[in-house]
């Protein structure tokens, strides 16, 4: 509430420079909207200058044509927007692929290793783009029938995308050792948002539970590298898919 109140005012008393640090970070998704046309506004109708402050590369890259990237208050790149982002992505300490992993079990099979390898580092991925997704499977015995899945779930834990594997599709886990499964999504068309996994590793329908892990591997979807006239929002949907369109005139 604090942070909208201050937006507000601000914006109320037009100044000549408006300095807007993360106030995209706080508030739902309709002051996020109205936050955004305002400096829209602010910036190409009434001709001021607004420094805005974010990490969010899907609005950096909707609301500026210009970026200094900051590190530990030095200026470390001062671009357009697109090489900027492109800048501080592949700059950044934070590797792209996030890891889970637990200790191996003597008397039962495990998940041992999950990761999500995103597009970008940051654990940043772009829609459209490849999602690599691997997991290491602990196996003391051979099993018959096993199966692995997973979903694609949003941070209110909605499954979005569910994808699995069976032994009776791939022979997988029929002795005992370290299995090493890798699923590769060609375009993940996850819409703008936080994600992370849920994961299944059972035997056939009706079988053992083996391993279920939850909310392991968060990663983030961004659009900041698909254009179109109308900027994407957030909480328009879940998923996009290609599609083409034909229009004639009767």
């Amino acid at each position: 509430m604090t942070v909208r109140l201050a937006f507000a005012v601000a914006a109320f008393l037009e100044p000549e420079i408006l300095v807007i640090d993360e106030v995209l970070a706080v508030g739902d998704a309709e002051f996020q909207k109205k936050a955004i046309g305002k400096m829209q506004d602010i910036s190409r109708g009434d001709g001021r200058t607004v420094l805005f402050v974010s990490h969010n590369m899907h609005s950096i890259s909707s609301l500026t044509q210009r970026c200094i990237v900051l590190d530990k208050g030095n200026i470390i790149f001062d671009g357009e927007t697109a090489d900027s982002i492109d800048f501080y992505l592949n700059n950044n300490t934070i590797n792209s692929e996030y890891i889970y992993e637990a200790k191996p079990k003597a008397d039962k099979p495990n998940i041992i290793k999950a990761s999500v390898k995103t597009s970008n580092i940051g654990q940043v991925h772009i829609c459209g783009e490849p999602l690599e997704v691997s997991f290491d499977l602990n196996i003391p015995f051979s099993l018959k029938g096993a199966s692995l899945s997973f979903q694609i779930i949003d941070k209110h834990e909605t499954p979005i995308v569910h994808l699995w594997t069976f032994d009776s599709e791939k022979e997988m886990c029929r002795e005992p050792g370290i299995w090493k499964l890798k699923c590769i999504i060609p375009k993940a068309r996850l819409y703008m948002g936080e994600y992370s996994l849920k994961v299944y590793f059972t035997g056939p329908p009706g079988g053992d539970r083996y391993d279920i892990i939850e909310n392991i591997c968060p990663f983030k979807i961004e659009m900041f590298k698909i254009y179109r006239e109308f900027e994407f929002r957030a909480n328009t949907c879940k998923y996009i898919e290609d599609s083409d369109w034909s229009i004639n005139k009767q």
